[in-house]
C-alpha cells in the first residue's frame, strides 16, 4: 500500500507541473479529479491499516487537541501565502493524516466535551457533503448585507455549516447506518455507538475483529 500511495503522489505531482504548461481550459481537469486525488485516499488507507496492525499509545485529549490546533493554524497561514492554495494541496492532506493518527490513539475519558466531539465525528460525512453549500449560501444571501469580508458573516456561515450537515446526517445519511451490529462477534455492543459506528477510545479488539 506505502508503494501504491508512493507512486500515486508522484502522479500528483506530475499533474501539478503539466498544468503549467497546458492551456487553461485543461488546467486542473485531471489535477482536481480522480487520477490527482486519489493518493489523499490511499494515504488513509496506509494510516488505517497501521492502526490496525499495531495501535499506538493511547495518547492524552489535550496532546490531541493541540495537535488539531496546530494543523488549523498552519492550515490558515499557508492558505494566505503565493501559491498557498497549491501547497496545501500537497502538504495539507498529509498533515490531516497525522490528525487522523494521533485523534485515533486518543484516551477516550468519556466528558461531556469529548462526547460533542464523538457526535461532529459520527456527522462529519455529512459535514463534509454538505458544508460547500451552507458557506455559498451564507455569502449570497447575507454577504450584501454584513459584507463579505465581516466577521459576523463568518461566525453565521459557521453555524450554518453544521446546522446543514445535522438536517443532511438525520434526513439521509442516518438511514442508510446500522443501529446495532450485525454480528456481535464484529464488534463487542458497548463498542458501538447509537448510529452503529465504533465509539472513541472502545476496546474493538477480541475475536474476528482483526486487531
Amino acid at each position: 500500500m506505502e508503494t501504491i500511495l508512493g507512486g500515486l503522489f508522484v502522479l500528483m505531482l506530475t499533474l501539478q507541473a503539466a498544468d503549467l504548461f497546458l492551456p487553461p481550459g485543461l488546467k486542473g481537469v485531471l489535477t482536481w479529479n480522480f487520477p490527482g486525488l486519489l493518493w489523499q485516499w490511499v494515504l488513509g488507507a496506509v494510516i488505517a491499516e497501521r492502526l490496525a496492525r499495531r495501535p499506538p499509545a493511547p495518547l492524552r485529549p489535550a496532546v490531541v487537541l493541540v495537535v488539531a490546533t496546530l494543523s488549523a493554524v498552519t492550515t490558515c497561514a499557508a492558505a494566505r501565502l503565493p501559491h498557498g492554495i497549491l501547497l496545501l494541496s500537497v502538504i495539507g492532506p498529509a498533515t490531516y493524516a497525522v490528525v487522523v493518527f494521533v485523534a485515533s490513539s486518543m484516551r477516550f475519558s468519556g466528558g461531556r466535551a469529548l462526547r460533542a466531539l464523538e457526535g461532529i465525528g459520527v456527522r462529519s460525512y455529512s459535514l463534509y457533503l454538505t458544508h460547500p453549500i451552507a458557506l455559498t449560501l451564507s455569502v449570497v444571501l447575507l454577504g450584501p448585507w454584513f459584507g463579505q469580508q465581516s466577521a459576523l458573516l463568518a461566525g453565521i456561515a459557521f453555524v450554518a455549516a453544521y446546522l446543514g450537515a445535522v438536517l443532511y446526517f438525520a434526513l439521509v445519511e442516518r438511514r442508510f447506518l446500522y443501529r446495532r451490529p450485525l454480528a456481535s462477534s464484529v464488534l463487542p455492543a458497548a463498542a458501538i455507538s447509537e448510529v452503529g459506528v465504533p465509539r472513541l477510545g472502545a476496546d474493538v479488539s477480541g475475536p474476528g475483529t482483526g486487531l
